[in-house]
């Protein structure tokens, strides 16, 4: 028999281990959105702590905010969420700006009175009822004014950057500038300074802004910048408006 009718011998199998799996497809890049705002809000994980009330009380919730706000402000922007709750974060700023008109309010009627108490008790008397009036017309119309005024600041920052397309990446939409507003509104605060109290909220908010609105939306530094325009003629009037006050009350 020839040996071409003989069967090939089997191959031996290998001791070789087999290819390893190909490695994964790379991640998908971050959304646009440079600078401080890359990353957006966060879909999950910790919340900011004034809507965990429940679990943290009120006061410490309060606090804990105030801190996170004032010591991480991008940490605390990264938390707001889309969940259609303008509540709490309008609870919370009324709050603040609440609290800070009633002590300048009192403190006017204290100073006052400080200086009438010369004038005789008629006076000082006369000072302490215009004050009692003033305090319930605050407690009345303040917290009327302090609405209107955060919806309204939100919708200014929301206008300016819908125009500079800010919003397109945006998760959170108008609840995203109002919250951004609300929670900035804890460098009210700052408002109980005399003199330079009101110019120093200014710049204290805008700076808290500067830092929200890139994470609540997603959008670029500068477009932020471009939302804080109104606010910067703001603060220049005032500072031309101090300026002119101090030089006047020099010379003339």
């Amino acid at each position: 028999m020839s040996d071409s009718q003989n069967p090939a011998p089997p191959t031996p199998p290998s001791d070789s281990p087999p290819p390893p799996p190909a490695s994964p497809p790379p991640p998908a890049a971050p959304p646009p959105g440079g600078g401080a705002g890359s990353g957006g809000p966060r879909a999950d994980g910790p919340r900011i702590p004034w809507e965990e009330r429940e679990q943290r009380g009120f006061v410490g919730a309060f606090v804990d905010t105030v801190k996170l706000v004032v010591q991480q402000p991008a940490e605390a922007f990264g938390r707001i969420r889309a969940d259609g709750d303008y509540v709490q974060p309008l609870l919370f700023g009324g709050l603040i700006l609440l609290a800070v008109t009633l002590f300048n309010v009192l403190f006017s009627v204290l100073w006052g009175a400080l200086f009438s108490s010369s004038s005789g008790l008629g006076a000082m008397a006369a000072a302490g009822g215009i004050g009692m009036m003033m305090g319930i017309v605050v407690i009345i119309v303040a917290p009327v004014v302090i609405v209107i005024m955060l919806f309204l600041m939100a919708g200014i920052f929301h206008g300016i950057l819908s125009l500079a397309g800010g919003l397109n990446s945006s998760q959170t939409g108008f609840e995203g500038s109002f919250k951004v507003v609300a929670y900035a509104s804890v460098s009210g605060v700052l408002g109980i300074i005399p003199i330079v109290g009101s110019l120093l909220h200014l710049g204290a908010f805008g700076y808290l802004s500067y830092i929200g609105l890139p994470r609540a939306h997603r959008c670029t530094d500068q477009q932020a910048l471009y939302a804080l325009i109104p606010l910067a003629i703001c603060g220049g009037c005032g500072v031309l408006a101090m300026i002119f006050n101090t030089i006047s009350a020099i010379f003339l």
